[in-house]
């Protein structure tokens, strides 16, 4: 059970099934056999209800290159029918220091921005669960600095994190890890434990 403010890793290569369990969890994937509820939605039959609960990171980046930030994320916001819009939009831009490039196309971004663009346009209705798919790929040192520290922010907020990623030494960062491998979880427990090959605890 995922507590609110904690932060998980789910640590695995790639094939492990991460992303799987992930899309599964965001309600874009259907399950085909095992029970779970996110968010007090069962997993299997509560599709539609988790895709508005959660907010879902992909790996791949997924914005309109030819949209500025603003129009991306105001997008964003029509596809959770927000009630006020405009506000969200202008407080989101304001909270991820993206104020600069508000006008900017999204395909002109750095990896980096662009990396925070994505993070701001899955949090921009307020999940209380946030699912993050290898949220620092292909970023310098700098720019995965600072998307761990958003991660910390909104942790420290109260939601719950996950966090897919196939680099143990950047999940010790996570409050819990849990290890996947062949498509199922090896081992789960606080990241120095399993990181010395001890098994906390084995589902």
């Amino acid at each position: 059970i995922l507590q609110p403010g904690e932060v998980m890793g789910f640590v695995g290569p790639n094939g492990a099934g991460k992303t799987t369990t992930l899309r599964i969890l965001a309600g874009l994937l259907k399950a085909d056999g095992g029970e779970g509820h996110v968010l007090g939605a069962p997993v299997r039959g509560g599709r539609d209800k988790i895709r508005g609960l959660v907010g879902y990171m992909p790996q791949r980046l997924a914005l309109y290159g030819e949209l500025t930030v603003e129009q991306n994320l105001a997008f964003r916001a029509e596809v959770y029918s927000l009630p006020r819009p405009r506000e969200a939009v202008a407080g989101i831009i304001e909270r991820f220091g993206l104020t600069d490039y508000a006008g900017q196309r999204a395909e002109w971004l750095s990896g980096g921005w662009a990396r925070l663009l994505q993070f701001a346009a899955s949090v921009i209705h307020g999940p209380k669960l946030i699912l993050l798919d290898e949220p620092t790929a292909g970023l310098d040192a700098p720019a995965k600095l600072e998307v761990w520290r958003r991660i910390g922010l909104f942790a420290g907020e109260g939601a719950g994190i996950i966090v897919n990623t196939h680099d143990l030494v950047e999940a010790e960062q996570c409050d819990r890890v849990t290890i996947f491998a062949g498509g199922r979880v090896a081992a789960s427990g606080d990241p120095a434990s399993v990181a010395a090959g001890l098994s906390i605890r084995t589902l």
